[in-house]
């Protein structure tokens, strides 16, 4: 049975709406003003909590622990700009004790992040702050970051993505859905998170949200002779050892 949405509460924290490039500004707002007629309203006072400044993420050693395999095993066709991130944090290696307090933290964070939802139901943020890069300007960066073969990657650190790490590390619901597209075609997206297990919240209101746009259904124009971006590839030699 479909969830009503019409007593949910919203918040909108600020420091997730700082610095938006206009028209993700102005996709936002307009999703927002809809929310708010489908709901109980929405509040700005809503506050997530704020996650260590520096190091925190480096020093906790999971995402460098993730990638030195797979950088170790896949060369340099492997997400060149990660490559250079896990170059510097591995530069440092954080002691055992330094990554045991991380650690420390974040389970901290993950068991307090509900009080944050005592007076709100959902909070509703803007995916990423700016524009996503057009693929020919992502590649562009690619091939800068490598000096022999350059390898596209779909994970360009300038995209804005900011706002999405906060809830990496809450551990909480999440969903992004379109809510508008720029004047160059770039879809803009609007994010949904809900406190521990209401994922039957963020559904529901991601679903009404959806009934009353039409933003899911728009797709770009495609034509049989539209120019296709070249991808660059890379072909490694199995055969040679490094």
């Amino acid at each position: 049975m479909q969830q009503p949405v019409s007593g949910f509460k919203l918040g909108t924290p600020v420091e997730f709406y700082d610095h938006l490039e206009p028209e993700v500004a102005t996709a936002v707002s307009a999703a927002t003003e809809v929310l708010a007629k489908l709901t109980q309203g929405v509040t700005s006072r809503a506050t997530l909590p704020q996650l260590p400044q520096g190091s925190f993420f480096s020093t906790l050693g999971d995402t460098a622990a993730y990638h030195q395999a797979l950088i170790k095993a896949s060369g340099p066709v492997y997400m060149p700009p990660t490559q250079v991130r896990m170059v510097q944090q591995l530069a440092k290696i954080p002691t055992a004790a330094e990554s045991a307090e991380a650690h420390s933290e974040l389970v901290k964070i993950r068991r307090t992040v509900d009080a944050a939802f005592a007076e709100i139901d959902l909070v509703v943020v803007p995916t990423t702050i700016m524009l996503p890069p057009k693929i020919n300007d992502a590649l562009a960066a690619e091939m800068g970051n490598v000096k022999e073969k350059p390898a596209y990657d779909f994970f360009n650190p300038r995209s804005g993505c900011g706002n999405t790490a906060p809830f990496d590390a809450y551990g909480i619901p999440a969903l992004t859905l379109p809510c508008g597209f720029a004047k160059s075609g770039l879809p803009i997206g609007l994010m949904i998170a809900g406190p521990h297990f209401s994922e039957g919240k963020v559904l529901a209101l991601a679903y009404a949200f959806q009934q009353a746009t039409d933003w899911h259904k728009r797709k770009p124009e495609l034509t049989p002779g539209m120019p296709v971006p070249p991808i660059v590839e890379i072909v490694v030699d199995a055969t040679k050892k490094s």
